[in-house]
Formats: C-alpha cells, structure tokens, sequence
C-alpha cells in the first residue's frame, strides 16, 4: 500500500494505491508478475488518520472510506476504474470481505456484518444463507460465480 494523489477537478485528492495478490479471479484479467496474478487498485484515502496539530481537530471525509490492511486476506468486489483510475468497493464496506480461518474453511464478513446481503434471495436447494454473520468463503465465492458468469 503507497500513498499519493491524483489531480480531478482542479484540486488534489489523496489516494492509496493497493498492490493486490489475486489467488481466485471472478471477471476480469490481471497482470502475472513472477507467476502470480496481480491487481492494483486506486482508492480515495489516506493511510493514517489524520492527526491534531493543536487544540483544533479537523476531520476528513476520508477516514471512513474502506481501507486494506496489508498481509490480510479479502474477497473485494470493486468498481471500475473512473476516468481518474479510482476505483472502491462496491457498497463501499459491503463489498469487503474479510477472510478469516483455516486454509479450505475460509468465513468472510463485510463491514456490514453482511446484515442484508442476502435478502430478496431465493432459497437455495444447496445453501442456507443466514440473516447476518460469517458466511463460508466456498458459499460467497460459488454465489458471486452465478451471479457473474463465465
């Protein structure tokens, strides 16, 4: 993760450019570096929250964005790119998973504690989603693959 800016508007946004490691691939094509698929995304933030200088504390509008932690694991559905090379996750927290448990046996929630994901859904014949809560990584991953396609 590496901070910079990109100009829009006449003015300066700060972003952070996340350099990914892509071990499952639902759409799209990513550049093969050293054997191994690689994404960069673009997002509007900063890596360390602001801080306070004096007794004032002024607060940005970025610190509530969705930001990555290196070394951690993610099922992220994101955005294109913009025209600026920007890019989110769709829903913003909603489509940033994290990933946590044994290596086959992979959960992932959202920021949203995936409240909501799955409602309007049909019930399906194989899989019972629950109302909120840690899904299995084999559930989402097979259900985004529907969803997707080819």
């Amino acid at each position: 993760a590496r901070e910079g800016k990109v100009t829009a508007g006449g003015g300066e946004l700060p972003v952070i450019t996340y350099r990914i490691q892509v071990q499952e691939s639902f759409k799209g094509s990513y550049a093969q570096v050293k054997g191994m698929q690689i994404a960069e995304i673009k997002m509007v933030g900063k890596l360390k929250p602001s801080s306070a200088s004096s007794s004032v504390r002024s607060f940005s509008p970025f610190e509530d964005l969705p930001r990555l932690e290196v070394g951690k694991e993610y099922l992220l559905l994101t955005t294109p790119s913009s025209s600026i090379g920007l890019s989110t996750t769709v829903g913003l927290g909603q489509g940033r998973f994290s990933l946590q448990g044994k290596p086959g046996q992979e959960v992932g929630v959202n920021d949203n504690h995936n409240f909501g994901l799955f409602k309007g859904m049909p019930p399906s014949p194989t899989t019972s989603f629950p109302p909120e809560g840690p899904v299995p990584y084999q559930d989402l991953a097979g259900l985004i693959q529907e969803l997707v396609g080819d």
